[in-house]
């Protein structure tokens, strides 16, 4: 599958796990007259060695992504990297991960046991579905919102040219 067909994909995911986006997304084009563009996509996830931002980054490295950046929140209990691709068009990727060792053991127990339920295969696959994680995606966000004390889109940012 092509990049843009899996940035597409991946646009189609989030908006079916958040039906509401099309209408805000509508809101947005009735009041901005330059094009709208996503200018970034962030993901997240945690730790763990089988869904880890090295995993979860390999499909864009195979096409065309390069890191730029590897950062490092302490206070926010997270690492993250930056991609860019020499396509201008096409989103930055920023894939953070949440450091599952700064949590309680209970807490780790129950991420574990989803995370063991992944067939690690299907990450690196471009038929890869985010619904298909919806429940760790949900933790990543929420865990990831607690951490930073700030509201953040969680999946993309649009601006304008």
């Amino acid at each position: 599958m092509k990049i843009n067909d899996f940035l597409l994909k991946m646009w189609n995911d989030y908006c079916q796990l958040n039906p509401h986006i099309n209408q805000v997304l509508n809101l947005i084009k009735a009041k901005e007259p330059n094009e709208i563009i996503n200018d970034h996509i962030a993901l997240r996830t945690f730790n763990h060695k089988k869904i880890n931002r090295h995993i979860l980054s390999e499909y864009f490295l195979k096409n065309g992504y390069k890191a730029v950046e590897d950062l490092v929140f302490t206070e926010k209990k997270l690492k993250a990297t930056y991609f860019i691709h020499s396509d201008p068009s096409l989103p930055r990727i920023f894939i953070s991960e949440l450091l599952l060792e700064n949590f309680s053991d209970s807490f780790c127990n129950i991420i574990n046991k989803k995370i063991d339920e992944i067939d690690i295969k299907s990450i690196s696959d471009a038929n890869f579905s985010f619904i298909d994680f919806s429940f760790l995606l949900v933790a990543a966000s929420i865990i990831h919102f607690i951490a930073s004390e700030i509201f953040l889109l969680e999946f993309t940012s649009i601006g304008t040219w």
